[in-house]
Order: C-alpha cells, then sequence, then structure tokens
C-alpha cells in the first residue's frame, strides 16, 4: 500500500518536472534563437561576420542558454525543496530537447530565405582564400585539398543537420553538469517499526 502510494506520487512528480522542463524548452529555445539571429535583422554581412557581431550573439546565446537552464533547475527544485539529480536531468533533458528542435527550425528558416545571400558570401570567402594560398606559394594540389574541405563544411542542410546533433549532444553534457549542482536530495526518513511490518 505505502510502497504504490510513492510509486503513485513519483509519477505526478515526474509528469510535473517534464512539463515544467517543456514549458521552459519553448521559452528558451524562442529566447536563444531570437539573440542568435538578430545579426540577420541587422544585415547578412553581420550575420556572416563570424568575427564581429555574429560571434558576439553567439556568446551571449550561449550565457544565456546556461543561464536560463540553471533557472529552470532551480526553479524545479523550489517545488517541493528537493531534487534528486536524476530529477534535475529529466527537466533539463526535456528543456533541451524542445529548446534544441525550436532552434533547428529558427536556423533552417533562416537558412532558407538568405540561401542566396549565404552562397554569395561563400563564393566570395573562396576566392579570397584561393587568392590568399596562391599568395604563400601552395602547389596546385594543396590548394585543391584546401578547397574540397572548405566546400565539405560549407553551410548546408547536411552541416546543420550535423551541427545540430553536436549542439544537443554539448547541450546534454551541460545539462548533467547543472543537474549534479543544483541536485538536494531529500533527508532520509528513519523506517519506523510500524512501517516495516505494513
Amino acid at each position: 500500500m505505502l510502497t504504490s502510494q510513492r510509486h503513485k506520487l513519483n509519477t505526478m512528480d515526474n509528469k510535473k518536472l517534464t512539463e515544467h522542463g517543456i514549458k521552459w524548452g519553448i521559452i528558451l529555445g524562442l529566447v536563444v534563437s531570437l539573440i542568435r539571429i538578430t545579426p540577420w535583422f541587422i544585415s547578412p554581412e553581420a550575420a556572416l561576420d563570424t568575427g564581429g557581431k555574429s560571434s558576439i550573439t553567439w556568446w551571449l546565446g550561449l550565457a544565456v542558454f546556461i543561464g536560463l537552464l540553471s533557472f529552470v533547475a532551480v526553479k524545479a527544485r523550489g517545488f517541493s525543496g528537493y531534487i534528486t539529480s536524476k530529477q534535475a536531468f529529466r527537466v533539463l533533458f526535456a528543456a533541451v530537447l524542445v529548446h534544441g528542435i525550436l532552434s533547428f527550425v529558427v536556423d533552417t528558416t533562416v537558412f532558407v530565405i538568405n540561401k542566396e545571400k549565404i552562397d554569395l558570401k561563400m563564393t566570395e570567402v573562396r576566392e579570397e582564400t584561393y587568392s590568399k594560398m596562391e599568395e604563400k606559394g601552395m602547389t596546385d594540389e594543396q590548394i585543391e585539398q584546401s578547397m574540397k574541405w572548405f566546400d565539405m563544411f560549407k553551410p548546408g542542410m547536411t552541416l546543420m543537420v550535423v551541427g545540430f546533433f553536436f549542439r544537443f549532444g554539448v547541450n546534454v553534457l551541460i545539462a548533467l553538469i547543472i543537474a549534479q549542482i543544483v541536485k538536494r536530495n531529500p533527508p532520509v526518513q528513519p523506517v519506523s517499526i510500524q512501517q516495516q511490518e505494513e
């Protein structure tokens, strides 16, 4: 009887924690995506400038992601005052998964809308890179090999899918670390003789 009640309570808690993670995952995904695509509202050049505003918004997005993810875990702990690392990770995994899906959708939309501008920029960068390698006296074979690598990693759907899984893996790792930091296990209750008999 007592075991059944505990199982029912844990099921309800897990459902509440998952719903909490999904809700904040949506918020997290929208906020971070908005930060990341901000350079596109300024200009395509700013968005494609990896050393300028695009780099700043990337680091800002990462900081906001970690900050909000920590807040989500602490808020979940506030439901009862206690949370195990497993429960914390349950919340954060749901948030990370929803955030990742939303971010991928936003990234894909931005890429499709700006594909022509991105292709033009990549062509320009490719030509500049080719010229610089020629100036350094690299052989045709070396330049050709370098260009193959350049073309392999230029923006495209394949690279975006690979990037999604890579970022998701890193974000799950961050979630694991945060879950370990915010955990606060409930005190162990001594089992009475009456409970043992039941």
